[in-house]
């Protein structure tokens, strides 16, 4: 099934550290070329996207968006592991993101 490898290695860290780790805040965002990741600590429920991961590890992902070049936002989730987070998109698009990337969003 889609992603197996990485989501095995990515279940040695629980999700919430990330947060945890650079923040008291519920969302974080990485920015970078055009494209704009946001992640929350609420349990990801996108049917779209449960459905491309064995359903072993649903309860282990999160809820994340992702933007591009000023279009519709994507529903999307995540999870996290020593090093970066894996986000996956309704869309099927994926991706690995630094750790350092990610900022608290800032609530105005």
């Amino acid at each position: 099934m889609l992603v197996k490898p990485l989501l095995v290695l990515a279940m040695l860290v629980s999700p919430t550290i990330l947060l945890a780790k650079k923040a008291p805040a519920e969302e974080m965002e990485a920015r970078g070329d055009g494209v704009i990741i946001r992640i929350a600590s609420a349990k990801c429920v996108n049917k779209k996207v449960l459905e491309q991961l064995d359903p072993k590890y649903h309860k282990d992902f999160r809820k994340a968006e992702i933007k591009s070049n000023d279009k519709k936002a994507v529903g999307a989730c995540w999870i996290v592991d020593a090093t970066g987070v894996f986000v996956i998109g309704e869309d099927g698009n994926q991706g690995y993101v630094p750790l350092e990337m990610f900022k608290p969003v800032e609530v105005i």
